[in-house]
């Protein structure tokens, strides 16, 4: 499966700046702000580990170490 890493970098980028200018003005921050501040985060949160997750899909090569695979062999030990 090969994903196109620049188109889903910048659709991903593009919607995460659409919902963080609903913020008007920071000074003046309600409940409701908040809420919606907390949403456009975890969206965006989302869409990154998304896009690691694709990036990794298209292409890791088992034979170079990656800092996953690091991880992963630090853990099993």
């Amino acid at each position: 499966m090969k994903a196109n890493f620049m188109t889903i970098f910048i659709g991903i980028f593009l919607i995460f700046c659409f919902i963080f200018t609903t913020f008007k003005n920071f000074k003046t921050l309600r409940a409701d702000n908040y809420k919606q501040l907390a949403i456009a985060l975890a969206i965006g949160i989302f869409s990154l580990s998304l896009l690691i997750f694709f990036y990794y899909i298209r292409g890791v090569d088992i034979e170079k170490p990656t800092i996953l695979l690091k991880l992963l062999r630090f853990l099993k030990n």
